[in-house]
């Protein structure tokens, strides 16, 4: 039995239209999938500057992260230095943080305060006498010095 187009009511027809058009979506949308599905998938190693750096020039991002971007632009400092508390954080440093997302550097990472500079020998410095902590009698009071006396 063949329909003649004449005989579709107006509303139906583009309720067929419509209909097409979905499937055509679909169809669209599972090749994007199936290409998505095909790309090989790397792993989250952590933040890195180049995601610090986006998040700063978004339009949400915080004062005080657009103020660090610039001093890291201006060389003043690193993201690695932000994030290890070196310097001020800014609340969207504080919130990864916080959450528990790992940070992936391109800098090596910073010694901790008071650690000699990389390729030099700590001095060594010999640790004051405790002899001035045992040392609790009072010699003007006549007593022994030991209690077994």
């Amino acid at each position: 039995m063949r329909i003649d187009r004449g005989d579709i009511p107006p509303g139906a027809e583009a309720a067929i239209r419509r209909f097409q058009g979905s499937l055509a979506a679909v169809a669209t949308q599972a090749a994007h999938l199936r290409r998505i599905a095909d790309e090989p998938i790397q792993p989250f190693a952590g933040i890195d500057e180049a995601h610090l750096d986006r998040m700063a020039t978004m339009s949400t991002a915080s004062a005080e992260m657009a103020s660090a971007a610039t001093a890291i632009r201006q060389a003043e400092c690193s993201w690695r230095e932000i994030v290890e508390g070196y310097r001020r954080q800014p609340p969207e440093v504080v919130d990864l943080i916080r959450q528990g997302i790992p940070f992936t550097f391109a800098t090596a990472r910073l010694a901790p305060p008071g650690a000699p500079a990389p390729g030099r020998v700590a001095e060594a410095r010999r640790p004051e006498p405790l002899s001035s902590l045992y040392d609790d009698h009072d010699d003007d009071d006549q007593s022994p010095e030991s209690w077994l006396e």
